[in-house]
């Protein structure tokens, strides 16, 4: 009768039934309650045909689930356990079903173990994924139950049999035990409390064996460990595990492409900057009429016509459809095309042809997304292991076992980086780029400061420097920096600017042609790499005499627009100082002193706006005596500059008298009358004798004090001194 789905139309034979196939009446098990137990779960999801047709209530029998469990761990045959599990199964999203399993151990244990076998699998999932989505604590804080979670998604991998060889049922139970350790880990306030180190090990492990669908969930279950725990436990435990680390660097390789969106040159622009198109804006007035007039409508009185009353007997018209069977305002406009976002963003053209293209991009856009994630949880959990030397690691250094830059990592390292090259990674981001500014694809915000990160990283930390500080690699990222020193981030441009600096790429055209175009953007890093340009040697740069003198009038730029900070002018002081005494290029010297004096003098008035700075004084000094102490020469063009010197001679005589004095002999004697005269007028020979005069003091006591030393009383006066 119940398998030819005869209609009961009373309570008393269903009532009865359930008693007899789950009451607590019967010690031990029967097959009288496994025939009852079959009739109970064909009756409860066979489809009603009739309104009055009544269903099963299992609660008003079962009282307590966990004695439930406990009377069907009885059940000796396997096959007949699958229809009392299918009960428990249907309930467990009820949180009082929960509760009483989770209160539990027995119960909830028989529920996990239960995972393993291949008869029960599909239904304990069910209930482990609803535990973990509301009452996840009993799991994570029970050492053992996410382990066994573990090993069933490890027996459940390619090849193995669920079900009479269900290939997407195997797929979704192995998806659902990966969700089951997500949300442990998601929903603990307390990682590093509640999970234990064994369950944290078997996590760790499933690196082995997880497929390619599964990674992003994957990845969020790592970054959550990651995110909890004690850094310490963290590196010793995940970073000790090669394949881990071959993870990271596989997926970072592999989805450096994913964060791209195809669209065409006016759709470029409204994704880049968040604006819509016109073709949207034109579809957005037509929905918003759409809407407007089908309110008009429903507001509108409706009157009992003879006609109205035929339509409604017509089957199928829009009268007689009742209340959740028509369309609502939302899906009609979506088939009509006119909803604004019906067509898929950056699809070229729209799509009024029903839903199916909106159901494709949205998977495009789901993989996307998963993809993109993989990227930035790869960059991030790689950094985040592998960095050493921040403020927690200096007030509390790691023990050896925790070490990030262990022997051990920088193998598993250099095993990753052999089969999936950082070059490859470079030319593949090149690519993007160069899509990118053809206006073919768009990279997020996220993209490129993760990507940024990245490189950064390779820089700061030891173990990875070596694997981008080659001509090839460095000969990529030069061409990549006008990209990423114009991105409109500032965490984007300061790591960028400290990876110009770490790696040199002022030895690059392409890196100094943007600092020269616009150095007034960003005035600290042009400044940091022009004059470390000046101070390499010339087989590295190639600079000629002629772009030096154009980096001088960068600097002269720079300072009098005080766009400097005290660090930035600290180091084109020194920076430029030493350029000076190298004389670098060959004949720059020279060429200031005679041709590009009017340079010199407005590089040094800029310069002594800051003569409160002695390194500032110094630069000066030095200039002038690798210029006009060494080149200078009495002709007529040089007049103005030699008084524009002369103006500034006071300060830099108190400063530095024994390098400037025989800058102002030169002046003097090779230029005569012409230079002694402003000379005497300012004044200046008055105070080259002050400082004489202070000079041969200073002489005349170091002299007495060495005399009195040397004699036989200064030695006593000496030892009585000393003598406490």
């Amino acid at each position: 009768m119940v398998k030819q789905a005869f209609p009961f139309k009373g309570l008393v034979f269903l009532e009865y039934l359930m008693e007899v196939a789950y009451g607590d009446h019967r010690e031990e098990h029967t097959t009288l309650q496994d025939m009852a137990a079959v009739c109970c779960a064909i009756i409860s999801t066979q489809n009603a045909t009739d309104a009055s047709t009544p269903t099963v209530n299992v609660a008003s029998v079962v009282k307590d689930n966990a004695a439930f469990v406990h009377s069907l761990s009885r059940v000796p045959d396997p096959k007949m356990q699958i229809w009392h599990y299918r009960l428990l199964t249907g309930w467990s999203r009820r949180p009082k079903v929960l509760d009483d399993l989770v209160g539990d151990a027995e119960s909830l244990k028989f529920i996990v173990d239960h995972l393993l076998e291949t008869h029960l699998c599909r239904y304990s999932v069910v209930i482990v994924h609803n535990i973990s989505m509301l009452r996840s604590g009993a799991l994570i804080s029970q050492e053992g139950h996410l382990s066994t979670i573990c090993e069933a998604y490890r027996q459940l991998g390619p090849g193995a049999t669920l079900h009479r060889g269900d290939e997407d049922q195997r797929r979704l139970v192995r998806r659902l035990l990966l969700a089951c350790v997500r949300n442990c880990l998601w929903n603990s306030s307390d990682i590093q409390k509640e999970l234990a180190e064994s369950d944290m090990g078997n996590i760790i492990l499933l690196v082995d064996c997880v497929e390619e669908t599964d990674l992003p969930f994957f990845m969020a279950m790592i970054m959550y460990i990651s995110e909890g725990c004690n850094i310490n436990r963290v590196r010793q435990v995940m970073y000790g595990n090669p394949k881990m680390l071959e993870l990271f660097v596989r997926s970072m390789n592999q989805q450096v492409t994913a964060c791209v969106v195809n669209m065409d040159a006016q759709k470029f622009e409204s994704s880049l900057y968040g604006l819509i198109t016109e073709e949207e804006a034109r579809r957005a007035e037509q929905y918003e009429a759409l809407v407007e007039h089908q309110d008009a409508i429903s507001s509108a009185p409706k009157k009992q016509t003879e006609a109205y009353k035929k339509l409604l007997a017509i089957p199928g018209s829009p009268a007689a459809r009742g209340l959740g069977k028509t369309a609502s305002l939302y899906q009609r406009s979506r088939r009509k095309g006119l909803h604004p976002v019906s067509a898929a963003k950056g699809e070229i053209g729209s799509s009024l042809g029903g839903g199916g293209g909106g159901r494709k991009f949205s998977e495009v856009e789901e993989r996307r997304g998963q993809q993109e994630f993989l990227y930035f949880a790869a960059v991030e959990l790689l950094t985040f292991g592998t960095f050493a030397g921040d403020d927690h690691d200096k007030n509390y250094p790691p023990p050896e076992e925790a070490e990030p830059h262990r022997p051990e990592i920088v193998e598993a390292l250099d095993a990753a980086f052999s089969k999936f090259p950082v070059q490859t990674y470079l030319k593949i981001l090149a690519e993007q780029v160069q899509m990118h500014k053809n206006m073919k694809v768009v990279l997020s915000d996220m993209f490129v400061h993760v990507t940024t990160k990245f490189l950064w990283h390779c820089w700061t930390q030891p173990i990875f420097q070596r694997y981008l500080d080659t001509p090839a690699n460095l000969q990529i990222i030069a061409q990549l920096i006008p990209f990423f020193i114009s991105w409109p981030n500032p965490d984007v441009q300061s790591m960028i600017a400290e990876v110009c600096l770490y790696g040199g790429l002022h030895r690059f055209t392409s890196v100094c042609d943007i600092l020269i175009a616009e150095y007034r953007e960003y005035p600290e890093l042009s400044c940091a790499l022009l004059t470390r340009c000046l101070i390499s040697p010339i087989e590295e740069t190639g600079l000629k005499p002629k772009q030096a003198v154009g980096f001088l009038r960068i600097f002269v730029c720079l300072l009098q627009e005080r766009a400097l900070s005290h660090t930035g002018l600290k180091r084109l002081a020194v920076g430029l100082e030493t350029a000076l005494v190298m004389d670098n290029p060959k004949g720059l010297c020279g060429i200031l002193a005679q041709r590009e004096h009017e340079l010199l003098a407005e590089l040094l008035e800029a310069l002594s706006q800051y003569s409160e700075s002695a390194s500032v004084k110094q630069c000066m000094v030095v200039a002038l005596t690798r210029t006009v102490g060494k080149h200078y020469k009495a002709l007529p063009e040089l007049d103005d500059f030699i008084l524009r010197i002369l103006d500034m001679s006071v300060p830099l005589l108190d400063a530095e008298f024994t390098l400037y004095m025989p800058v102002l002999y030169r002046m003097a004697s090779e230029g005569g009358r012409r230079v002694q005269g402003p000379m005497l007028t300012r004044h200046i020979h008055l105070r080259v004798a002050r400082l004489l005069e202070q000079a041969v003091a200073g002489l005349e006591a170091d002299q007495h004090k060495i005399e009195g030393y040397n004699d036989e009383d200064g030695w006593r006066r000496l030892i009585f001194a000393l003598d406490p």
